[in-house]
């Protein structure tokens, strides 16, 4: 048996559980291994003298880390590291820039001794079998590798039951995760926590890379597996609020209805947000009365884009019925009392200021209690990703990855300046947040003093970066 130390970068700015962690650890302690989780994210900490300090002390045999794009530099500073302190440690590397960048990954970190690209619950604990008895690396799926001077990559291949995975709670304590900001910051109660009761999406958005990591299989969780874990964590952890991180919760409509039941049913009293956007075109009136009725408070609508054209050109896989459809939807859960937020991009690099018009006057049309726009950024593994390698970066060798980090990427744009799209956010922000309309009607919705302390740092934090954060071009 072996002992793996899992570690976990830290976030920009929300702190939220490494979900993928806890599961992937959960699955090798039922193997019989030993597993700890440094999790920089829940302790604040990015200091690679306390992992140093961690691993001689705990004296691991290998150490796998999670990686995001703007994680990357880090990532690459520990695996070094690692490597002087113990060159024998196996060391890993899997998440999402991972998994859309394998090779890459092997070639340009040589302290790195595996990749893994995908969903790794079942791949990780196999991995270290064959690695302990000098198995055949080829069968691993996901897994990237070097023999006698190439690399291989193989093939990820998705888990089909996601029902059957552990808790991730073996290894993560919830209650470590409600010290800083929140991702849905309004949360009605503490201590709240994310989960998810789906992985993946069959959307091809191009913005999106996602299909990096779950290929577009979406799969969703037995309702009743998933009421169970919200039930242990209300029991176990004294959790009031749960944060669902699904990017399609109600894609499957019958999957959502027996959610709802299933808490109904337990009369778990227990409050829930869907923070990641719903499709609004997957939602009916008597769907909305049943989420609200089991708890569902707090509703983010993936609305993106005002224009037609830029929708099609994104591939967002909306009609105009769809469209006309999901727009009363949006009204019809505001007018049901559910906070209502619209997740808002600018800046397509095809995007005219007619484009950028078009998605202000959705947002003014829309009776939405709160606004995000952010700028589409080109993550490896999304399809905008291959236009910025043919229009600006050229070879991934010209990518400066700290260049990810919230408010430091440049984007190209072929109708567009910096200084347009800039002002554009800007004026469209304040138009919709110093309307006395908007601000009564969210106000209205509020009900606990957790959630006017959340609203009032979150706005003026948005107000802060609405002024300050500035947009350029190349």
């Amino acid at each position: 048996m072996s002992k793996i130390l899992l570690i976990g970068l830290p976030a920009d700015r929300y702190t939220q559980p490494m979900l993928g962690l806890g599961y992937i650890g959960a699955a090798l302690m039922n193997k019989g291994h030993t597993i700890k989780v440094h999790d920089m994210a829940s302790e604040n900490c990015g200091n690679i003298a306390q992992i140093e300090k961690e691993i001689k002390e705990f004296k691991p045999d290998s150490v796998g880390i999670s990686v995001l794009t703007a994680q990357f530099t880090k990532a690459k500073e520990i695996v070094k590291a690692i490597k002087k302190l113990d060159t024998k440690i196996i060391t890993v590397m899997g998440g999402p820039h991972i998994s859309a960048l394998p090779e890459y990954t092997l070639k340009t970190v040589s302290e790195v001794d595996f990749v893994f690209a995908g969903e790794g619950e079942i791949s990780f604990p196999e991995f270290i079998k064959l690695h302990n008895s000098g198995g055949d690396f080829s069968k691993v799926s996901g897994l990237g590798y070097r023999k006698n001077g190439q690399i291989f990559n193989n093939k990820a291949e998705i888990i089909k039951d996601i029902s059957l995975l552990d808790f991730p709670w073996k290894l993560l304590n919830p209650l470590n995760y409600n010290k800083g900001e929140l991702q849905g910051y309004t949360a009605k109660r503490r201590p709240v926590v994310t989960v998810v009761s789906s992985r993946g999406c069959p959307y091809r958005c191009t913005y999106c890379a996602q299909m990096s990591v779950f290929s577009y299989h979406f799969r969703v969780r037995d309702p009743i597996n998933f009421v169970d874990e919200m039930e242990y964590l209300n029991k176990n952890f004294g959790i009031r609020e749960i944060q669902l991180a699904d990017d399609n919760f109600t894609f499957y409509r019958d999957h959502a209805v027996k959610v709802c039941e299933e808490i109904l049913k337990r009369k778990l009293d227990v409050t829930w947000a869907l923070i990641n956007g719903v499709r609004i075109d997957k939602l009916d009136t008597e769907l909305l009365k049943l989420m609200k009725k089991a708890g569902c408070y707090y509703m983010a609508f993936g609305l993106e884009f005002g224009s037609p054209r830029i929708l099609q050109h994104c591939k967002k896989g909306l009609s105009e019925d769809g469209l006309k459809t999901g727009y009363q939807n949006v009204k019809i859960a505001s007018k049901m009392g559910f906070i209502t937020h619209g997740f808002f991009l600018m800046g397509y690099p095809f995007e005219k200021e007619e484009d950028i018009d078009m998605t202000t006057a959705l947002i003014k049309k829309l009776p939405l209690d709160r606004i995000s726009i952010g700028m589409p950024i080109p993550y490896p593994g999304s399809e905008i990703f291959n236009y910025y390698m043919k229009n600006k970066f050229k070879s991934l060798d010209n990518i400066n990855w700290d260049d990810y980090n919230e408010g430091n990427f440049k984007p190209i744009w072929e109708h567009l300046s910096g200084t347009t799209v800039a002002t554009k956010i800007r004026k469209t922000y304040m138009m919709f947040y110093l309307n006395p309309v908007n601000m009564l009607r969210f106000l209205l919705k509020l009900r606990t003093l957790e959630q006017f302390k959340a609203t009032f740092n979150g706005f003026r934090r948005g107000l802060l970066n609405t002024f300050l954060r500035i947009y350029t071009t190349k």
